[in-house]
């Protein structure tokens, strides 16, 4: 279970930087319809908070 919950913040942490990187090629989506500058910005938002769970879920696991 352990080994599980490191992956998993592992990937979050990965997602969540990626979303951080990228927010504003990933706003240019069709997918997403309305002003581009808040729909990256909530990109971003939703990537530094996959972020820190990701993180959290390491630090509490790894025992660092």
């Amino acid at each position: 279970m352990k080994e599980f919950l490191i992956i998993v913040g592992l990937i979050f942490l990965l997602i969540g930087v990626i979303a951080i990187y990228d927010a504003r090629p990933l706003s240019r989506y069709k997918i997403f319809k309305g002003e581009q500058n808040k729909i990256a910005k909530g990109i971003k938002i939703v990537g530094f908070a996959l972020t820190m769970v990701g993180l959290i879920l390491l630090y509490n696991f790894l025992n660092i």
